[in-house]
């Protein structure tokens, strides 16, 4: 099993405020109605399927272009060939249920684009086949807040740095333009050698 931030296996969380707070109740409800370890799998596999079918297409001009689009910062460190075998890695770890298995930054960013690619699918699909959507078994009847997800489950937004995230993860996107500037400023200085 893939560790996060947060234990993925645990789909009925409780808070002992709920019942003080009407909005926090509805949220926990929310939470409830999510499965996090069929939302990953079916993430994973959507992302190792779409990368599959461009592959095979043999259409390099093609392929160029999805890696661009659904892979906007992994395909900057890997190729096809390496993400489809970081893809392989994370669906066998994410399928292993005896072990947990920690992810550095490379994997945290194929994961996150994985995610962020599905959750868009799935969202959609639970509007147009809500039957498919129910198969999948990722939520219950709910469009999953990919923003929220991410927030809550990486640990950090390290592998953004130096990107736009195109969410408000307002820690992380606070202390990503921390380091961001202090390189900056390190390489205005002329200094070779960075240090944080």
């Amino acid at each position: 099993m893939l560790a996060f931030a947060l234990d993925i296996t645990q789909n009925k969380p409780t808070n002992s405020k709920e019942s003080e707070d009407d909005e926090l109740k509805q949220y926990m409800d929310y939470q409830r109605k999510l499965n996090h370890e069929r939302l990953v799998h079916h993430s994973l596999d959507y992302a190792k399927n779409q990368l599959q079918e461009n592959v095979d297409s043999s259409d390099s001009e093609k392929l160029a272009q999805f890696l661009q689009n659904f892979f906007p910062m992994s395909h900057k460190f890997a190729d096809a060939e390496t993400l489809m075998l970081m893809l392989r890695k994370l669906m066998n770890s994410q399928n292993s249920t005896n072990n947990w298995y920690r992810m550095n930054s490379f994997y945290h960013s194929v994961v996150f684009e994985s995610m962020q690619k599905f959750v868009e699918v799935y969202n959609q699909i639970l509007v147009e086949s809500p039957e498919k959507a129910k198969d999948l078994g990722a939520s219950e009847g709910v469009e999953v807040d990919f923003e929220d997800w991410a927030y809550l489950y990486f640990p950090d937004m390290d592998f953004h740095i130096g990107k736009s995230l195109s969410y408000t993860h307002y820690p992380f996107a606070k202390r990503n333009k921390a380091i961001e500037e202090k390189w900056q400023e390190k390489i205005k200085e002329g200094n070779q050698k960075l240090k944080l």
